[in-house]
């Protein structure tokens, strides 16, 4: 109890002028630095919306770029096939067009060997 007292007896002790002006002297330097601080605190706010506004377009151009990579994918993988499909369907006729020749040449030997008869 008796803490309590000293205590009301403190707060209740006035001030001298001089601890007065002091006083408000550091008030009004509070005062200016918690002004200075919100300043401070709407310009990081400001900052940081455009910072969000710009990683939400970003974000929409990458969901972009992801889909046409996709879709190029998908045309390069059918582009592949339709390759490999055109590989083989020209062996096919290069084997043939082979065995066409050898037909051919064994003819005309034929004809030739008939000729001379």
């Amino acid at each position: 109890m008796a803490e309590i007292m000293n205590i009301d007896k403190f707060l209740k002790k006035k001030e001298t002028p001089e601890q007065e002006k002091e006083g408000k002297k550091h008030e009004a330097l509070l005062v200016e630095a918690l002004g200075d601080l919100d300043k401070e605190l709407d310009k990081l706010k400001g900052e940081k919306e455009e910072l969000e506004a710009d990683l939400g377009q970003t974000q929409e151009s990458l969901d972009s770029t992801e889909t046409e990579e996709e879709t190029l994918r998908s045309k390069i993988s059918k582009l592949v096939d339709q390759e490999e499909k055109l590989n083989t369907k020209k062996s096919d006729i290069e084997e043939k067009l082979t065995k066409l020749k050898t037909k051919l040449s064994k003819i005309a030997k034929i004809k030739d060997e008939l000729s001379e008869v």
